[in-house]
């Protein structure tokens, strides 16, 4: 799809009153009036490499390119290596990336809660020199550490977080490190009392996912989250928004083509399709 053909943002964040809409859903009645979400006790991944990474570059396309942004230089923390990091070392050269892991025998960086990052972790001479391969876990005490070099530090930073870290243990990431920004990544529904921020859909889940992206600030307290109102959206959105729709190739389309606007200045079709064919398989 051309970004060309993708005029408008398909929605992207909460905003609509789902129960109401959903009370008319001809599926929505044939499922008996319910959808089941998946809880935190799934054991399957809810999230989609592909779209984890598209969420990622919609984050810090908005970050790095945003008007008044053009002189502040931004460093991204990943508490656990993604596949994807080359990719976004080359989309966002001015952006330090800094990729927690474990390092194998020849090397590697991979994710040791992920075993299935370690038959292909990631080597530094696969990205540019923006990245640092730092070769240890990301606890809580590097996120103390982290947290305290200083104001000049922590209005630059970022944290790009994964549902491989539980909801728990990324809140906690967030309150030690004190960052500008933080991606998370949430599943089994948001605790009742979490960090405030906005919610973003999902790309590329599986049916019925209860994954949910929350872009927090740093200097933002907590907030109350009404699970029927999460329930009603994320049903909403994967009943009447995605599903039988190509909502996921849409929205592909925009992010790439909104990150070529911000960083070339236009939409640049064979620059589109490297992205795309760079990006991890659907």
């Amino acid at each position: 799809m051309s970004t060309q053909e993708v005029t408008t943002l398909p929605v992207r964040w909460f905003e609509h009153g789902g129960s109401e809409a959903l009370s008319q859903s001809p599926l929505f009645l044939c499922c008996g009036g319910q959808m089941e979400l998946m809880s935190d006790e799934h054991t399957g991944p809810m999230s989609h490499p592909r779209g984890q990474a598209l969420v990622e570059i919609e984050f810090l396309t908005r970050l790095v390119f945003a008007s008044g942004a053009g002189n502040l230089r931004w460093t991204c923390v990943y508490p656990a290596y993604p596949a994807h990091l080359p990719l976004m070392s080359r989309l966002f050269p001015s952006v330090r990336f800094y990729a927690y892991g474990a390092q194998d025998g020849a090397g590697g960086l991979y994710d040791p809660a992920d075993p299935a990052s370690r038959p292909a972790p990631y080597r530094p001479a696969q990205c540019d020199a923006n990245v640092t391969a730092v070769c240890q876990g990301f606890d809580s005490e590097t996120a103390r550490q982290l947290g305290g070099r200083g104001r000049a530090w922590e209005d630059r930073l970022c944290l790009l977080m994964t549902e491989r870290h539980t909801p728990t243990r990324q809140f906690m990431f967030h309150s030690l490190v004190r960052p500008s920004y933080s991606l998370l990544s949430v599943t089994g529904l948001i605790p009742e009392e979490y960090l405030s921020g906005d919610l973003y859909f999902p790309l590329y889940t599986p049916v019925g996912s209860s994954l949910v992206h929350l872009v927090a600030r740093g200097h933002y307290g907590a907030r109350l989250y009404y699970p029927l109102w999460l329930r009603d959206e994320l049903a909403y959105f994967q009943i009447l928004v995605r599903c039988g729709t190509d909502y996921d190739a849409r929205a592909e389309a925009h992010i790439i083509g909104s990150y070529m606007r911000a960083a070339w200045g236009r939409d640049d079709q064979a620059q589109c399709e490297w992205v795309r064919d760079a990006l991890p398989a659907e």
